[in-house]
């Protein structure tokens, strides 16, 4: 993982939610998995590069944000207290985790399987780029699994690059929100 890609991924990330577990990177070192959501969008990182620990933590937005304005693209390291890069000339930035009893479970809202339909969904315009965004920053596109109830169920895209797999999932917007 390389401030790029984390970049790419922080608008994923809520900004003031009530649900205050939301407002951080969600990190999983056991697992190897970052995740970010607002509640509308979710990208998940499986094999992801650069951890270094165990157990989960929250890593704040704010936290996460000076990380992705450092001036180098050189490789992170997340530890369960500091986020910084591998390049010791640049700063790390020492965090207090987001404490939650709550128990992130993000895979139970990515559909299973690689349901393709032709039919149209509305999604919002911000998560497509987004999805876009990190196209730019991974390399490579996503596959794209359209639901079946595409006005239903969320829009899944998988890539993987450099040994890193993303899965992202959009939820439709509403028919009324769209215009209808």
């Amino acid at each position: 993982m390389n401030k790029t890609k984390l970049k790419a991924i922080l608008p994923a990330i809520a900004k003031n939610n009530v649900r205050y577990f939301l407002n951080g990177l969600h990190v999983d070192f056991d697992k190897r998995e970052i995740a970010a959501t607002n509640g509308h969008v979710i990208v998940i990182v499986e094999n992801a590069q650069g951890l270094d620990g165990s157990g989960r933590v929250i890593i704040p937005r704010n936290i996460v944000e000076l990380a992705a304005k450092v001036k180098t693209n050189s490789e992170l390291r997340i530890t369960p207290t500091q986020i910084g890069y591998a390049d010791k000339d640049f700063p790390s930035f020492l965090f207090n985790p987001i404490e939650s009893s709550y128990k992130l479970d993000y895979w139970n809202v990515v559909p299973s399987g690689n349901a393709a339909s032709e039919r149209f969904g509305f999604y919002q315009s911000e998560y497509i780029k987004l999805l876009e965004d990190i196209e730019a920053a991974f390399k490579t596109q996503f596959a794209l699994h359209c639901p079946q109830d595409a006005m239903k169920s969320p829009l899944k895209g998988v890539l993987e690059s450099d040994g890193e797999r993303v899965t992202i999932c959009i939820m439709p917007t509403k028919r009324e929100e769209a215009g209808e």
